[in-house]
């Protein structure tokens, strides 16, 4: 697979995801990832917080014993995608408040240098689903972050690395932006769509709700959604930001990856294909 992104010329990606919570990495670009991973790229996911949900494990377990459950899990998930993920082992309350934002900033412009990523995909810096704040500090340090990375007066352990795009995901669909603005690309899943199920399967936690049980199908439904409107059987959506990293910058990205959304009235039935969770 290696070998034919090479022989095609094409610019062997490195797609990165920065995101709050342990699973939101396979909600918003799971698809994605294993779509890229299977033509010889590479994903990786950033997580910020300190996996210490329960959600559905046992009550009995210890804090510590939850947060190594999670990380197994997070692990398995990216095994079936075909990604890495690593943590940067926040704490909840950190996110909700952005304490410390400056020293957020440049510890993941940091790792912005080092895992010298093509495209970043990361939280809408207005979602403020749950109320905890969580994906908009997320969305604002990685937004500043991306800049800090490509300036020279940023000193680090590693070079400066300027990124080629930068896309922001919604993680729930209750949220004011799925009402007011339609996203601005999307991405085709529908050759991956079971593998991001079957890695949402390796979940039992998860901060907030609906509850994973219902989580899973939830987000298989959206990406089915996005594939209705975007005229194929499942998708992942995502919006441009309005400033440098924005449209100008779909240039440098092959564009046999985006699938921009139909613009004809004409959609099939909104549905699930009977075989999706096999």
């Amino acid at each position: 697979m290696r070998r034919e992104v090479e022989e095609m010329g094409q610019e062997k990606l490195h797609l990165v995801a920065f995101v709050a919570h342990p699973i939101d990495e396979v909600k918003c670009v799971g698809g994605t990832f294993a779509k890229y991973v299977q033509r010889g790229h590479k994903a990786t996911a950033v997580v910020f917080s300190r996996p210490t949900s329960r959600g559905e494990l046992p009550s009995s377990l210890s804090e510590d014993e939850v947060v190594e459950t999670n990380l197994v899990q997070a692990r398995k998930a990216a095994k079936v995608l075909g990604s890495e993920v690593e943590f940067l082992n926040y704490r909840y309350e950190d996110l909700s408040i952005g304490k410390d934002r400056l020293k957020m900033v440049y510890r993941t412009a940091e790792v912005i240098r080092r895992l010298k990523p093509n495209v970043i995909f990361t939280h809408l810096p207005t979602d403020t689903s749950y109320g905890m704040m969580h994906h908009q500090v997320v969305g604002e340090v990685i937004t500043t972050a991306c800049f800090y990375a490509g300036q020279k007066s940023f000193v680090s352990e590693n070079p400066p690395h300027k990124i080629k795009l930068l896309l922001y995901f919604l993680s729930n669909m209750w949220t004011p932006e799925h009402f007011s603005r339609r996203p601005d690309l999307f991405i085709d899943i529908s050759e991956t769509a079971k593998l991001k199920y079957q890695s949402l399967q390796q979940y039992s936690a998860h901060v907030g709700s609906p509850p994973p049980s219902i989580l899973k199908e939830h987000r298989m439904v959206a990406s089915r959604m996005y594939g209705v409107v975007s005229g194929c059987l499942f998708a992942e959506a995502f919006f441009l930001p309005f400033d440098r990293f924005g449209r100008i910058a779909l240039d440098e990205i092959p564009k046999d990856w985006i699938v921009f959304g139909r613009k004809d009235e004409h959609h099939e039935a909104l549905s699930l294909p009977e075989d999706y969770d096999d």
